[in-house]
This record gives C-alpha cells, structure tokens and sequence, in this order.
C-alpha cells in the first residue's frame, strides 16, 4: 500500500499532472488526440477542484488568517469553469485555441499563487498533522470519483474498461 500524501503534496502532484496535460496539448496537431486531452484535464481539473474547495480550502477558511487566500481561490477557480464552459468549438478552431490560451494562463496563475502563497501559509496554520489527515481525505474522495469516471466510461465505451491516467 503506498503511502499517504499529505494535502499539498497530493495537490502538487495534481498541478504537475495538468502542467503535463497542457504541454501534450499544445505539442499535438492532432484534433482528435487534442480533444481527448482536453477532456482528461477536464476530468482531472473537476476531481481536483472537488477535493480542494470542499476538503482543503474548507479547512482553511475556517482561519482568519487564510480566509481573503481561499476566497480568492475560489474566485479563480469560478474564471477557469467560465472559460472551459465556452470551449465548445473544435480544437482545430481558432477561438479555440485562444480560449485555451487564456485559461492555461489563468490555471498557471492560480497554480503559481497557491505554491507560493496559499500552500506556505496553510503548512504554517495546519502543521503536518492536519495535512496528513486533509491529505488522507482527499486522496479517499479522489479514488471514489475516479472510480466513477471509470464506470461511466466502461457504460459509455464497453471496450474501454479504465481511463487513461
């Protein structure tokens, strides 16, 4: 059994794995592999949204001393569904690639705040042990909605058992 991840760096490792997301996107030509990546970093960006806003950022906000960080940080969040909302047109699609321009830098943006701002405060306020169990609740939520992105594409694609991770 691996061991447990304490929040932050269970969020890291989801930062690097969308960062990851972008550059496939951005080095591929090929519409169809475009569209697939950007429906994993959907998935990917929902899951890790969910566990954020309601395990760690509700930790946090219970500290005045994060509150204005957090809030922010749901406002970012809010900016980045907006964009992806209106991402409906094909890769290949000039607005596309704008939108997706403007909502990489906007992740970018919210990544950089929350490893250099958000992350050092809250390992201040929280200390280790309650990173160590916000951790353990978040990767525990991760596990259920990745397992339910898996049956839903088993329902949708039958030959298809498991996403691609």
């Amino acid at each position: 059994m691996p061991q447990a991840m304490d929040a932050l760096s269970l969020l890291m490792k989801d930062h690097d794995l969308v960062k990851d997301i972008f550059k496939k996107i951005e080095s591929s030509e090929d519409e169809a592999e475009r569209k697939s990546l950007f429906e994993q970093f959907m998935d990917e960006i929902a899951i890790h949204e969910r566990i954020e806003e309601e395990i760690f950022y509700a930790a946090l906000q219970k500290l005045p001393n994060a509150r204005a960080d957090v809030m922010e940080a749901f406002e970012e969040h809010h900016v980045v569904d907006m964009i992806m909302s209106e991402m409906d047109v094909e890769p290949n699609d000039e607005k596309w690639d704008a939108k997706f321009t403007v909502m990489k830098e906007n992740v970018e943006h919210h990544i950089k705040d929350e490893e250099e701002k958000l992350f050092p405060k809250a390992e201040k306020l929280l200390g280790k042990e309650t990173l160590g169990k916000l951790g353990a609740q978040m990767a525990d939520l991760k596990e259920e909605e990745l397992r339910a992105l898996d049956e839903q594409a088993e329902e949708e694609e039958p030959e298809e058992t498991t996403r691609k991770r």
